[in-house]
């Protein structure tokens, strides 16, 4: 991220211009709402977690719709 820009680049899908020698020097590691790439990391575990912990019922939920079929991923 630039910090004097608030412009967030993205390693593969858009870089920062590497031309530019003070936007380099500036960029900063951006970890979006979270304070650190610990918090964020121990946010998306926590996610991961609770979706498998909770994934019998929501896949009995949605097969309620009859949108998916689990075995083969087809569907609506």
């Amino acid at each position: 991220m630039d910090p004097t820009t608030n412009t967030v680049y993205h390693a593969e899908d858009d870089p920062a211009p590497e031309g530019d020698a003070k936007l380099q020097e500036r960029l900063t590691n951006y970890y979006g709402n979270f304070a650190s790439e610990e918090d964020m990391t121990t946010k998306l575990d926590t996610n991961h977690i609770t979706f498998y912990e909770n994934e019998p019922v929501l896949q009995a939920f949605g097969e309620g719709f009859g949108m998916l079929d689990v075995e083969t991923g087809k569907g609506l």
